[in-house]
């Protein structure tokens, strides 16, 4: 894997995992539940 783009996906995986582990992530199941939260 690229150095640079490993580099950053280290970085940026506390706030990834942040997203995850959301409530209203979680809830979202179809496409038209994105559609609204959009």
């Amino acid at each position: 894997m690229n150095v640079r783009l490993k580099r950053i996906q280290t970085a940026i995986e506390p706030l990834r995992q942040e997203i995850i582990n959301h409530k209203v992530y979680s809830e979202i199941k179809t496409l038209r539940d994105l559609k609204i939260f959009m």
